[in-house]
């Protein structure tokens, strides 16, 4: 595939090479995308054969949203419900993403309903710049990154001071009754210092840090088993623990952030006092 990127309203199409197969001589291709399914014969200005290797897909006005799937149908006269072509792509026909604007509903301090990010994509990019990270690509896997890190804070809130307004709220701020050090701050107030926190979470990411793994089997100290083998990217340590000899597993990595456990310190409960904020 040349590219795989959908972008709405724009004149981009996504191409499809296929190997041992001619469509051309195809009395029908069927393409289904996501919920949506086009045919080479009632659409034929978004499925086009250009060679009998090349399918171009026009995409630009679809309803799907993200990374989505494709699988293509071959009809001839010697089919009757069309031969799955999908497996002879060349390149295993990745997903394609479609790039439809942000996903994210920011929470800016009014207690937005269903919010899923402290930071606007805009902020992301721009902040990322500044200190010199690399992002994803395109805007549908940043906004995930950050719906991801913003949910990922939600497990620091049994250690934040303060309340939240309301018990069904999406994210750990808005709150009442939050101290940074000794400062009470305001209740529709989101701290800048929270907003680097979750566009820290949202970087490693991109790294491939992941925010709910475990380790498999169990640790005996007689054996190799609960070692530590890590490597480190900026701002998260990914631990990766051989699995313990009496289970099958090969290992899995946890990811701890201590870069942000140092940010929101001061808004802990013992923050001011000096304590430590515990691993999360």
């Amino acid at each position: 595939m040349t590219q795989n990127i959908v972008i709405a309203g724009a004149d981009n199409k996504v191409r499809f090479t296929f190997a041992g197969v001619d469509l051309t001589a195809a009395t029908e291709l069927t393409v289904i995308f996501g919920a949506e399914t086009y045919t080479l014969t009632s659409d034929p200005t978004i499925v086009v054969a250009e060679s009998a290797t090349v399918l171009a897909l026009s995409l630009n006005a679809t309803a799907e949203t993200g990374r989505v799937f494709v699988k293509v149908k071959y009809h001839d006269a010697g089919t009757t419900l069309g031969t799955d072509i999908t497996s002879q792509v060349l390149g295993n026909l990745p997903q394609i993403i479609v790039a439809v604007g942000s996903q994210l509903i920011i929470e800016d301090g009014s207690n937005v309903s269903n919010a899923n990010s402290f930071t606007t994509d805009d902020e992301f990019n721009s902040w990322a710049s500044l200190y010199g990270y690399t992002v994803p690509s395109t805007e549908p896997e940043r906004d995930a990154a950050q719906a991801t890190a913003f949910a990922k804070l939600n497990s620091y809130e049994t250690k934040i001071s303060g309340s939240r307004l309301t018990i069904d709220q999406a994210g750990l701020f808005p709150r009442s009754n939050c101290a940074y050090k000794e400062l009470l701050l305001e209740s529709d107030h989101i701290p800048v210092s929270v907003k680097v926190a979750q566009m820290m979470i949202a970087i490693n990411i991109g790294e491939g840090a992941t925010t709910n793994a475990f380790v498999a089997g169990a640790v005996s100290s007689s054996t190799a088993s609960g070692e530590l083998a890590s490597f480190e990217v900026p701002g998260v340590i990914k631990k990766s623990y051989h699995a313990s000899t009496s289970t099958s597993a090969t290992g899995n990595v946890l990811a701890s952030f201590p870069a942000v456990d140092e940010i929101l310190l001061p808004y802990t409960k013992y923050g001011s006092s000096g304590g430590k904020m515990e691993r999360v």
